[in-house]
C-alpha cells in the first residue's frame, strides 16, 4: 500500500474513534441527566406526599392534630349509669329510676331492670319474669328447676334463677346477665342490644328445656 493509501486509511480510523468518543460521551451526559430528573421528580413527589400528610399552618405556628366532631366519643367522660341511659334513649326504650338508682325499662315487649353505679364499669341486667309455675303443680316446678339447671351450665355471661311468689302461689322465672358499659367499647348501641339478645335465647332455651322435661315426665307443661 502507497504512503498516501496508509494515511488516507488513518484518518479514517481516527474519525471513526473520535465519532465513537462523541457518542460515547454524549450517552453518558444523558444518563446522568435523567438519572438526576427522576431524582428530582421523586423528590419533589416525597415532599408533596408530606404536604399531604400534614395540616397546613402559618409560618412561626406549631402544627397540632385536630379532632374532629366525627372522631369523638360521644359518651366520653360518662359513667355506667350515664352511659346506659343515654343508650336506653338511642333505642327508644321507656324507663325509669328506681328508688335504689337501678332503671327499670321495656325493651321489644319485655320488661328489664339495669343496676350500675359510678364507682364502677361493671353492669347487671335483670329479664324479669318471663316464666311463671303454679306451686301447687309439683311435677312441673320439678321440670322447670331440672331445665333451669340444664340450661345454667351452658351460659357464660347469664344465669337463670327463679323466686317464689307466696302470694300468688307460684315460681316466678328470670335472667341476669353481667357485661360493660364504658366510653372505650365501640359500637354501644349494637353492644348493649347483642347483651339484651343473649337474654332472649337463653330464655327461650329455658322454655323450650322445660317442656322437654315435661314430655320426658309424660306430664303436660304450662301453657
Amino acid at each position: 500500500m502507497s504512503t498516501v493509501g496508509i494515511v488516507i486509511v488513518f484518518i479514517v480510523v481516527v474519525v471513526w474513534v473520535l465519532i465513537m468518543l462523541m457518542d460515547a460521551v454524549g450517552a453518558y451526559k444523558k444518563y446522568h441527566r435523567r438519572k438526576d430528573d427522576y431524582g428530582n421528580h421523586e423528590t419533589e413527589q416525597k415532599n408533596e406526599s408530606n404536604a399531604d400528610d400534614k395540616p397546613a399552618a402559618s409560618e412561626g405556628q406549631p402544627v397540632y392534630n385536630v379532632k374532629t366532631k366525627d372522631m369523638e366519643n360521644e359518651y366520653d367522660g360518662m359513667k355506667a349509669p350515664q352511659i346506659a341511659a343515654a343508650v336506653l334513649k338511642k333505642l327508644n326504650c321507656q324507663s325509669e329510676t328506681e328508688e335504689d338508682g337501678s332503671i327499670l325499662f321495656s325493651f321489644q315487649g319485655a320488661t328489664f331492670n339495669l343496676f350500675s353505679s359510678d364507682e364502677s364499669p361493671f353492669i347487671t341486667i335483670a329479664y324479669l319474669w318471663w316464666e311463671t309455675v303454679q306451686l301447687d303443680k309439683l311435677e312441673q316446678a320439678s321440670c322447670m328447676q331440672k331445665a333451669i339447671n340444664a340450661i345454667n351450665g351452658s351460659l357464660c355471661r347469664s344465669a337463670i334463677f327463679y323466686i317464689i311468689d307466696n302470694d300468688g302461689n307460684r315460681m316466678l322465672v328470670g335472667s341476669k346477665a353481667s357485661g360493660l358499659l364504658m366510653p372505650e367499647i365501640p359500637n354501644m348501641q349494637d353492644y348493649f342490644e347483642a347483651l339484651l339478645a343473649e337474654m332472649f335465647q337463653s330464655a327461650r332455651a329455658v322454655v323450650d328445656k322445660y317442656h322437654e322435661e315435661c314430655r320426658n315426665e309424660g306430664v303436660e307443661g304450662e301453657k
